[in-house]
């Protein structure tokens, strides 16, 4: 099927000579095939007709029509669709026709949304959200886009537009004032600047929440599984892409490269990646670029150098992740000894994240799974065991929390069996709320009760937003004895923030936002 729009004056008149309908009330008459040589067009109907050259009078196909007259319509203008059989021959034959019709042009990318928008059919801020939505990949990408076109982060930008228009003015009234009413004018000027500080604050968590969650839902959240050797990471990998992506063996070191799957989870994209097994790590064992093992080394030495190597690149995987799956064999932790060599190995590792500065606020969870409850106790004494394996995962919660890069931020524990799939569901289930927490509003990293909307956001709101901050920065810094300064400064963020919503005098900035936009939107 293909679907044909015609949109301005001259859209009805070329739809009369193409199928002899017209938007009249003349009784219409009955041709020999049975079909009407002219029936009324009545708006948004779909009417069944010829569609034919009038040049030669041959039929090209036989389709429906529909008219939506002004203003009732996507552009606001006389809009016209033909909807056809999508054959080669067919579209070939009736945009040659259109081509020769006197007034008609080929629509330019956008240009139907463009015209929209000129028409005050939508905002600008809605015809961006449109691409995204047609580009959409999954199902909170939908949704972002939906929020965008439903309009209801407008409402926040006006506010805020509203507020600095309300303070301008009393900025300006403070101006006309004389030295002595001036001093009188004091209180009111504080509560300006007062206003310009929680704007600013308020501005300011926005932009971060915002293009977090936009990062999040376009680009994906990371997830990594890390752990000692032969914990269940690449099992844990498989079960959760479903194929086997990662090679699964009883030998230890199996796992030497990061193993990276795409993949949807409740609608949210994600990078889940299973990485080399971890052990004696420390700083000095991700720290691996001065040693390579020459020919004459030893197969030993040049195995432990590829295990290094590996332990590097799953540390710098965790460094880049916003959850960390860490696989503990529950096996391990039941005895005194294994306990705190899993304990070490965990303050280590979250030691070496947390001296990444640059990423060290990556991170916002990190789950403990304790993987192979299926061998920690026989039927007789399992109630125990499992009690014994609670307890323990309690403790290493506790000493875990004192690590600085988790200050805040919940540790998930979850007991599970691979080899059933016991309790997988659940941890599937928790990293789905994870996900919803990352592209949530929210500042909070823990995860319960829901989360707010997301907003609508892209690239050129965020540098426009970015403007307005600089400005309410430099406005709130300043006193009494600079108002001129600290007014234009508020003159600038509300010139910002209305370009967001659509004051937009300049063609060169239409053109960029229309610019990617596909024919016939």
């Amino acid at each position: 099927m293909c679907i044909i729009r015609i949109s301005g004056p001259r859209s009805t008149s070329v739809i009369k000579q193409l199928t002899s309908l017209c938007t009249t009330k003349d009784e219409p008459s009955i041709d020999m095939d049975g079909f009407f040589s002219q029936k009324v067009l009545r708006p948004r109907q779909a009417t069944l007709s010829k569609i034919v050259d009038h040049h030669d009078g041959d039929v090209i196909d036989i389709g429906l029509v529909l008219w939506f007259p002004k203003p009732n319509s996507y552009t606001g203008e006389d809009v016209c669709e033909l909807h056809l059989h999508g054959s080669r021959a067919v579209v070939t034959r009736i945009l040659d026709v259109l081509g020769k019709s006197e007034g008609l042009r080929p629509a330019e990318p956008g240009e139907f949304t463009r015209r929209a928008v000129e028409n005050k059919k939508l905002t600008l801020m809605q015809a961006e959200c449109l691409p995204e939505l047609i580009k959409a990949q999954t199902d909170q990408q939908r949704k972002l886009a939906l929020q965008g076109l439903a309009g209801g982060t407008i409402h926040r930008y006006k506010r805020w537009i509203e507020e600095l228009v309300r303070i301008l003015a009393h900025l300006e009234a403070s101006i006309d004032f004389g030295e002595d009413e001036l001093l009188g004018e004091q209180r009111v000027v504080q509560d300006c600047i007062a206003g310009l500080m929680n704007l600013h604050l308020e501005l300011k968590e926005f932009i971060d929440s915002s293009s977090r969650c936009r990062d999040i839902v376009q680009c994906g959240s990371r997830v990594s599984i890390l752990g000692r050797p032969n914990a269940g990471k690449s099992t844990l990998m498989n079960l959760i892409c479903r194929q086997q992506k990662s090679i699964v063996s009883d030998l230890s070191g199996t796992t030497r490269d990061v193993i990276e799957h795409p993949l949807e989870l409740d609608g949210y994209p994600l990078i889940l990646s299973d990485t080399a097994g971890l052990k004696n790590l420390s700083e000095s064992s991700v720290n691996t670029d001065d040693f390579s093992p020459g020919p004459a080394e030893s197969l030993l030495q040049q195995h432990n150098f590829i295990e290094l190597q590996g332990i590097k690149r799953a540390v710098e995987t965790a460094k880049r992740s916003h959850i960390i799956l860490y696989i503990l064999d529950a096996t391990q932790l039941m005895t005194d000894q294994g306990f705190e060599s899993t304990s070490k190995d965990l303050e280590n590792l979250l030691r070496i994240l947390d001296g990444d500065i640059e990423r060290q606020g990556s991170l916002r969870y990190l789950h403990l799974i304790l993987n192979k409850i299926d061998l920690c106790a026989n039927e007789a004494d399992k109630e125990d065991s499992y009690n014994v394996l609670e307890a323990r995962a309690e403790k290493l919660e506790v000493k875990l929390k004192n690590a600085p890069i988790l200050a805040g931020k919940k540790i998930d524990i979850s007991a599970i069996s691979c080899k059933t799939n016991r309790n997988l569901e659940s941890v599937i289930k928790k990293i789905s709320v994870h996900l919803r927490q990352l592209s949530s509003r929210s500042s909070s990293d823990g995860y319960e009760g829901e989360a707010r909307s997301m907003d609508y956001v892209n690239e050129r709101h965020l540098s426009l937003l970015h403007s307005t901050l600089r400005h309410l920065d430099e406005a709130h810094r300043l006193d009494l004895a600079t108002i001129d300064e600290m007014a234009q400064h508020v003159r600038e963020s509300v010139d910002y923030l209305s370009r967001i919503i659509g004051n937009v005098d300049s063609d060169d900035v239409i053109d960029v936002i229309f610019r990617d936009f596909c024919i016939g939107k």
